[in-house]
């Protein structure tokens, strides 16, 4: 098991961090299930790879951020050691992100409660269906009052987020608190997005009660997340429970 370090903030927002090793250096990773890729900013591990090719990453704003792409020759994450590992390079990022095409390389769970991760756990008793979208996230069944969606599951969301086109639909199901100022997406540029609590939301087996929601408009990355998918569910939600995953079988579990 890996201990996850975790870094809240207000809102009961957070961030989840995992210790890695890359050719021997020890480096911290924010955890984003959110992310596709996984990239590293400038670190002294890695500065000097040749580059292999262009790579982007995009944010809500719809500002695209230019970097490369790169091979680690090793790359260690608790009882896994991937070798010849390709990974993106964004110099100018302030943090690392352990992304989906990491984590995908075989079962994985989030003990939040425990503040633990781990690879290869055995599978439940009582697993359920997920499917992927375009870019591989992770989609969960969901409701909504009768209405069934998709949320994605984003560790790297520090607060769940809804299309605020569902929150128009769903009004009655969202309590307008505030509005954010100076809202920013993962490359730093600015989103307008608005505070709400929502009175009831079912992942799986559970229904989830009056947490925080940011709402914001999805136009920029609805097609990343793929059909029905207007909530991602962040951080604030994702902490109170325990989280297991079978990225070869789609299989998940929610306690």
């Amino acid at each position: 098991m890996l201990p996850i370090r975790i870094c809240r903030g207000e809102f009961n927002s957070g961030q989840a961090f995992l210790s890695a090793r890359i050719d021997g250096h020890d480096i911290e990773f924010l955890v984003d299930t959110g992310a596709s890729s996984s990239f590293i900013g400038a670190h002294q591990a890695t500065d000097l790879l040749p580059s292999l090719g262009a790579a982007t990453k995009g944010g809500a704003s719809g500002h695209i951020e230019y970097g490369e792409k790169i091979k680690l020759h090793s790359f260690e994450l608790g009882s896994r050691t991937f070798s010849n590992l390709l990974f993106q390079r964004f110099k100018s990022a302030p943090i690392h992100y352990l992304g989906m095409d990491v984590l995908r390389q075989g079962s994985f769970s989030f003990d939040f409660p425990r503040s633990l991760f781990n690879w290869e756990v055995a599978t439940p008793e009582t697993p359920q269906s997920y499917e992927t979208g375009p870019k591989g996230h992770i989609r969960l069944p969901t409701s909504l009052n009768t209405e069934k969606l998709l949320a994605i599951f984003d560790t790297g969301a520090g607060i769940t987020t809804v299309d605020r086109d569902f929150v128009k639909r769903f009004n009655d199901s969202f309590e307008f608190i505030q509005k954010i100022e100076g809202g920013k997406d993962i490359n730093g540029h600015l989103v307008e997005m608005v505070l709400y609590r929502c009175h009831s939301l079912i992942i799986g087996n559970k229904i989830l009660e009056n947490d925080l929601a940011l709402a914001i408009d999805f136009s920029s990355i609805k097609k990343h997340l793929g059909d029905n998918a207007p909530i991602i569910l962040g951080f604030n939600h994702i902490a109170k429970h325990c989280w297991h995953f079978e990225p070869n079988t789609k299989l998940w579990s929610l306690k």
